[in-house]
């Protein structure tokens, strides 16, 4: 699929969602086959949904710095706990996608975090969505 059919679509995608849930390994395939998401040049919206690694969650974000036309951003992770360095470090690689005005960030579980430590904010969001976050002040 990376090599055969994606170079085609490339330049069409506007909306894409990466998922775990019936291809568990997914996004470290696809991170290995060097797919890049800044090749996705007219991407409006990003889903990035079940990550078992927080690693390649921020790495795949990462990507998305040079894609002009992102502005929503919606990570959905249900299971797992994440740091809260691995929170701060998602945080800022969401606060440097210059574009961006939508993000929710559905039911991730931060121990020890608390929105008030957030010390960068984005001036591109217009909407933060936490949903079923557990945060501790």
């Amino acid at each position: 699929l990376c090599k055969h059919v994606l170079p085609f679509l490339v330049d069409q995608v506007t909306s894409l969602c990466i998922s775990t849930d019936e291809t568990p390994d997914l996004p470290s395939l696809l991170l290995s086959r060097h797919f890049l998401l800044n090749r996705f040049v007219h991407l409006q919206s990003l889903t990035l949904w079940h990550f078992d690694s927080m690693v390649t969650l921020i790495q795949i974000i990462s990507q998305c710095q040079s894609i002009d036309g992102l502005t929503r951003l919606s990570i959905i992770q249900e299971e797992g706990h994440v740091s809260q360095e691995q929170m701060d470090h998602l945080l800022r690689h969401i606060w440097n996608l210059t574009k961006l005005t939508y993000c929710n960030l559905n039911s991730i579980t931060a121990l020890e975090f608390s929105p008030c430590q957030i010390s960068q904010i984005s001036t591109s969001m217009r909407t933060l969505l936490i949903e079923g976050m557990t945060c501790h002040p």
